[in-house]
């Protein structure tokens, strides 16, 4: 009987010693990475451990000798439990995570969780950054960490603030992520800087501080061609200006008019030309006359009228003579062929 508990306590001893026991440890965090301020709850998995027997847990992420620790958890059995951390900002890299309990000890799994770096979206440039008052213009929005693109850009504004009235978002088409183009009328708009604002579901509202001007224009004609004729004369003339907006005039009705103190001579008709309805450059305005056989020799003021210009007079720019004499000095001869050369007249002769 001795022998037979001798052997039978043999076997159970190499039995033991040859069937390592299985230690607890922890296989994995999910997710394994956030951002940095960010709140979020994690599942945390064990083997061979006691989550919900042990009576005391902690549970921390550690990075040298800094430590974030869980403000809650929830034990789901012995090998998974659930936790919530906020992730303070600068703890950026990579961390251990690190289980206590009172049946386990403390546990550690190395380099298991990333803090990434938070780039919040913002706005770095428009482009063109400023407009004169009354222009339509694109102008090109870029951004960093931006979204534009989230959804083919669903629930996007485009807009300018500070002061009213101001721009109006007309359009705008979406480029990429950090890429969109923008129209605005900028009709009616007061003077001054205004802040770029552009939102989407994602990046909530950004904003560009003080980034566009809205500037006052200041239309000007710049010359007639040709700059004379002869009294009696039918002629067209082209009238340039700067910063013009002829093609905006709506209706009908005298546009364009030569005057010499009380004497007007109006055109027949006038029509722009070589500009897009409502951006202002340099537009072009063609126009028919009739010069009055007894009209006044001597220099006329041209004027043309918009509807957003008003106004605009060159002085003097335009000279009536008696025909053939382009001096105006009364008397045809050789010296007004020469002036007749050098200035005549491209479709103002006879």
């Amino acid at each position: 009987m001795r022998t037979i508990v001798k052997s039978f306590l043999l076997v159970v001893m190499l039995f033991a010693t040859s069937t390592p026991l299985i230690a607890q440890s922890l296989i994995s965090i999910d997710p394994d990475n956030a951002l940095e301020g960010e709140s979020l709850g994690v599942g945390i998995s064990g083997q061979n451990t006691n989550f919900d027997q042990a009576s005391t847990i902690s549970i921390w992420f550690s990075q040298g000798s800094s430590t974030i620790y869980a403000y809650g958890y929830f034990p789901v059995n012995d090998t998974y439990m659930t936790a919530w951390f906020d992730l303070p900002s600068g703890a950026i890299g990579l961390h251990d995570l690190n289980v206590y309990n009172n049946i386990d000890g403390t546990l550690t799994l190395d380099n298991s969780f990333t803090i990434n770096s938070f780039n919040p979206p913002e706005l770095i440039a428009i482009s063109p950054n400023s407009v004169q008052q009354g222009q339509v213009l694109r102008v090109a929005i870029s951004g960093q960490y931006t979204h534009f693109n989230f959804q083919q850009g669903s629930n996007t504004n485009v807009w300018f603030s500070q002061g009213s009235p101001t721009c109006t978002c007309t359009n705008f088409w979406i480029i990429s992520d950090t890429l969109l183009f923008a129209e605005f009328d900028c009709k009616g708009a007061s003077l001054g800087l205004r802040d770029l604002n552009v939102y989407n579901d994602i990046d909530g509202t950004l904003t560009l501080y003080d980034s566009f001007t809205i500037t006052p224009y200041n239309p000007t004609l710049t010359s007639i061609t040709p700059g004379g004729a002869y009294q009696g004369q039918k002629l067209s003339v082209r009238i340039s200006g700067q910063n013009t907006r002829f093609g905006f005039t709506q209706g009908s009705g005298a546009l364009v008019w030569l005057s010499q103190g009380n004497s007007l001579i109006v055109s027949r008709q006038a029509n722009a030309i070589g500009e897009k309805i409502g951006h202002p450059g340099s537009g072009i305005t063609v126009a028919d006359f009739d010069i009055p056989a007894d009209a006044n020799t001597g220099m006329w003021d041209v004027h043309t009228f918009s509807d957003i210009d008003g106004q605009l007079t060159l002085t003097d720019g335009f000279m009536i003579v008696q025909p053939g004499d382009w001096t105006s000095d009364g008397v045809v001869n050789f010296l007004d062929l020469a002036v007749l050369g050098n200035n005549w007249l491209e479709g103002a002769g006879p």
